[in-house]
């Protein structure tokens, strides 16, 4: 007969009655994840977790002269195939794209695009409000778009531009056009 002293020294989840058999299968099942968790990132190697990504840059200029401080991005095409990306421009309408999961400026994964390009400017609106940092009133100042015919670069249904990303270096120039079309 084993004296009850001896059961001060068993293990806390040995000692009966202590979990219940609900507790015994979430301890489990915790278990059984992490494990999984710890081989999975084992199998898959030692990587970063970024993208093997394709090198994209280009130029956007509008009516012909660089676009300064634009935001270009590549929305997906087909879901699933590629990375969106995004980038902005230089002085010099350069830009070089970037995906979320990918290194700065490193470009996105091949596949197929729609490309946009957007770019704003504060206007006065003629309101004054309060400033929540200074307290002080100040002229409210609105973002627009730098000319009325940007929305149609700036929405993916609308834009013209596309772009396909193939392995090796890809290059693609925008121009857009501030008259109507």
């Amino acid at each position: 007969m084993v004296s009850d002293s001896l059961l001060l020294f068993e293990p806390l989840c040995y000692q009966k009655d202590m979990y219940s058999q609900k507790d015994m299968k979430r301890f489990t099942n915790i278990l059984i994840a992490s494990l999984f968790t710890v081989v999975l990132v084992n199998v898959s190697g030692c990587s970063d977790g970024r993208l093997n990504t394709e090198p994209v840059s280009g130029v956007i200029t509008l009516d012909g002269v660089p676009l300064a401080e634009a935001m270009v991005n590549f929305r997906l095409k087909v879901p699933g195939e590629g990375a969106a990306g995004f980038a902005r421009t230089n002085e010099r309408g350069e830009y070089r794209l970037q995906t979320m999961a990918g290194r700065p400026d490193a470009g996105t994964l091949p596949g197929e695009y729609a490309v946009t390009v957007v770019k704003y400017k504060l206007v006065p609106t003629g309101r004054m409000i309060t400033d929540n940092d200074t307290g002080e009133r100040v002229e409210e100042l609105e973002n627009v778009f730098i000319f009325p015919g940007m929305a149609v670069y700036a929405d993916v249904e609308t834009t013209p531009f596309s772009a396909t990303v193939v392995r090796g270096r890809n290059r693609f120039d925008f121009d857009l056009s501030s008259q109507p079309q």
